[in-house]
């Protein structure tokens, strides 16, 4: 498996970025994405780049191929809320590390709680981090987010799924 690093290149030697890019000069990487699980066999990042002026999110799929996912997407952020670019060589704990400190609390806290899809982010807020939320069995949403450069776990929250509806 690549290292995010790689994506990050292959995705900006790419044509379709540069094409792009070329458009949306104010544009800034800012996020990784994938969801696992289920029926998913994408091996590939979803990579995403904000505009403040447009406060708009552009991501590309980078797997065997690159190309646009989803362009000017509104965000879900507050707009007082400031979106954060982040240098991804400080990056010291890559996803299966993450996923690995997760399921060592999972399997002493929360064992019953099986996960059926993973959604992995990583991206900054105050510090860069694993965003990484469990869709369990029991309709419930298991939340972590690990320090990606110490691997020391910041937070972690159980809630039932349905809570998200209010």
């Amino acid at each position: 498996m690549l290292e995010l690093k790689d994506y990050l290149k292959k995705l900006e030697d790419s044509p379709v970025y540069k094409g792009w890019k070329a458009d949306n000069k104010d544009s800034f990487f800012y996020i990784f994405f994938r969801i696992m699980g289920g029926n998913d066999n994408n091996e590939g990042w979803e990579i995403g780049f904000f505009d403040r002026k447009k406060y708009s999110s552009t991501s590309f799929i980078v797997n065997s191929e690159v190309k646009i996912s989803a362009e000017d997407s509104k965000i879900f952020k507050h707009k007082d809320e400031d979106v954060n670019d982040f240098d991804i060589d400080k990056v010291k704990i890559g996803p299966e590390q993450a996923l690995s400190i997760i399921e060592k609390i999972r399997n002493d806290k929360y064992k019953n709680e099986v996960p059926s899809k993973k959604i992995v982010i990583l991206q900054k807020i105050d510090v860069i981090l694993w965003n990484i939320t469990y869709i369990t069995n029991n309709f419930n949403t298991l939340n972590f987010k690990i320090d990606a450069i110490s691997g020391d776990v910041i937070e972690g929250t159980l809630k039932p799924a349905l809570s998200f509806r209010e």
